[in-house]
């Protein structure tokens, strides 16, 4: 799967179920941030994630679906 296309995925299931552990797991994999996630998390992890590494951004796919 294209990396642009797991990172839309990843963003969107990240917005809609923001306390989810996933989600957390998400935001701390890419940002290195833990706690809540909130809107600002988000539009952090919008900015950020087209710069993770192939690997991280497999590895937070996998843990969405």
């Amino acid at each position: 799967m294209e990396k642009d296309k797991m990172a839309r995925e990843i963003i969107s299931f990240v917005s809609d179920n923001k306390q989810s552990y996933a989600s957390r797991a998400v935001c701390g994999r890419i940002l290195g941030q833990t706690g809540d996630v909130d809107n600002s998390t988000v539009m952090q992890l919008k900015s950020a994630i087209n710069n993770a590494d192939d690997n991280d951004l497999q590895s937070c796919y996998d843990l969405i679906k």
